[in-house]
């Protein structure tokens, strides 16, 4: 028996136990079925969330495009796709907007990440052809 199953059935034996109707015991049951169904909802991650899947860091994408990380980082900087701040490398408001970048982590701690249609366009302006390899 799975373990809801068990739960529901535990519950229904104790409100018998008080006397309960059995049409007070379904309802019971179906409330706290309900509840538990919202609950997990609330645990889904929403979309937002997933924004950040297949997004790459820039040392990765440095990796797959044959380009050591510096190299990567300059380019995308001389692209004006990042720009370096006193705490670290920021993707500019322009590669955000286009949705080539993103930027990831907590609010005191961020850094950028490429969206894979940031990965194919920095490929197309570096003429290299993804896969090709």
């Amino acid at each position: 028996m799975a373990n809801l199953e068990r739960q529901a059935a535990q519950l229904a034996a104790s409100l018998r136990r008080l006397d309960f109707s059995e049409e007070e015991i379904a309802r019971r049951i179906q409330s706290a079925l309900d509840s538990r169904a919202r609950r997990q909802k609330k645990m889904v991650k929403p979309h937002s969330a997933r924004r950040f899947d297949g997004c790459a860091s820039i040392s990765a994408t440095a990796g797959r495009l044959g380009l050591q990380r510096a190299a990567m980082f300059e380019r995308l900087r001389c692209e004006g796709w990042v720009f370096r701040a006193e705490n670290g490398w920021w993707a500019t408001d322009d590669a955000l907007s286009a949705g080539w970048a993103v930027m990831r982590g907590s609010r005191t701690i961020r850094w950028p990440q490429l969206t894979e249609s940031g990965v194919q366009e920095i490929a197309r302006r570096m003429g290299i052809v993804l896969g090709a390899r």
